[in-house]
């Protein structure tokens, strides 16, 4: 666009820098000849500026455009990332819930055991039971405002729910023997 605007502006000035020198040159008993060329001339610098406001028309518009298609892309991203975000909680919630029975199942199988493995039981799984209540308030009180952020946290959170299953799958372990 930029070059096409240099064009016409090029254009123009040349056509004005014609007329002045047809004017100058031009025999004073010629006045005819020299006002036809000045209005051939002024017609095609209306042609000319004529062209230039269009190109600078078009170039706005296509800037408009840009931009519209970049705050679209904007808010596609946004609203996608709010979409996983969402149904990455929903998982994370179903997981805690699980976790929850498994361990109100272990409290149960706890009853089973002699009172003086059931002393070292029952603190194991309170002790589960204690950091699958963290996670779940950490869930609930993440407020990442952007996508790093929400990767940060969503990383440390996989990490840390890894751990807590396999500590549950270890006590499960643990009752069998």
């Amino acid at each position: 666009m930029k070059t096409k605007l240099t064009k016409i502006s090029t254009v123009v000035l040349s056509l004005a820098m014609l007329t002045l020198y047809s004017c100058n040159n031009a025999d004073h008993n010629d006045n005819a000849d020299a006002a036809e060329v000045r209005s051939d001339m002024n017609h095609e610098a209306d042609e000319a500026n004529h062209d230039v406001n269009h190109a600078a028309n078009e170039a706005h518009n296509d800037m408009e455009h840009a931009a519209d298609n970049a705050q679209a892309n904007a808010n596609e991203a946004q609203e996608d990332w709010r979409r996983e975000r969402d149904e990455y909680r929903a998982e994370i919630n179903r997981k805690i819930e699980k976790n929850q029975h498994d361990i109100d199942e272990a409290k149960a199988k706890a009853k089973e055991k002699k009172a003086d493995v059931r002393k070292d039981y029952d603190k194991k799984v309170n002790n589960l039971e204690e950091k699958n209540n963290k996670l779940r308030a950490r869930m609930n009180e993440e407020k990442a405002d952007t996508k790093e952020g929400w990767q940060k946290f969503k990383d440390e959170f996989n990490h840390d729910m890894d751990e807590l299953g396999h500590a549950i799958s270890d006590v499960f372990k643990d009752n069998k023997k």
